[in-house]
């Protein structure tokens, strides 16, 4: 029997067969998580930064369970920079499940003093119907080398509500 690396072939036929379902996994890139906004508080604040308590929703589309071990992320407000952030707290979602990540975001009070500009009332006092977010960033996976790209938009009322 003929022999490589003082293995046989058909040891080496016998260990490739067994890890070709390992393999199948990571040669097809998971789909990215369906990130969104599930909640927002403040945090903290003095003269230069603010910070901001993020809750993000993470829905797994994947038939497999996907460990999530890091995240970068930015909100924008009216396609304006608001905040941004990174965080290694990881959230491990199971297959067509979700998860939540507890994230935080800085901002700046030159951004913050932006979006108050956008949104101030003008002379017949009136101010936009409505606020456009978004948020953006990457996930790095345990088990893929790449980050995953993600964004979510949605828009929030100013509108007063009247019954």
């Amino acid at each position: 029997m003929r022999t490589v690396s003082g293995l046989t072939t058909s040891t080496w036929l016998i260990l490739g067969a067994l890890l070709m379902p390992g393999c199948a996994n990571l040669a097809s890139k998971p789909e990215p998580p369906e990130v969104s906004l599930a909640g927002l508080r403040f945090v903290s604040a003095d003269l230069f930064e603010q910070r901001f308590a993020l809750r993000l929703r993470l829905l797994n589309p994947n038939d497999f369970p996907i460990e999530v071990r890091g995240m970068n992320y930015k909100i924008l407000l009216n396609e304006r920079p608001f905040a941004s952030g990174v965080s290694n707290r990881e959230v491990d979602i199971p297959a067509f499940g979700e998860g939540v990540a507890e994230v935080e975001v800085v901002s700046s009070i030159t951004r913050i003093l932006g979006q108050l500009r956008h949104l101030a009332v003008d002379g017949q006092g009136r101010g936009p119907e409505q606020l456009d977010y978004r948020i953006e960033g990457g996930i790095k996976l345990s088990n893929w080398a790449a980050k995953i790209p993600f964004e979510y938009e949605g828009k929030v009322s100013l509108a007063p509500q009247t019954e």
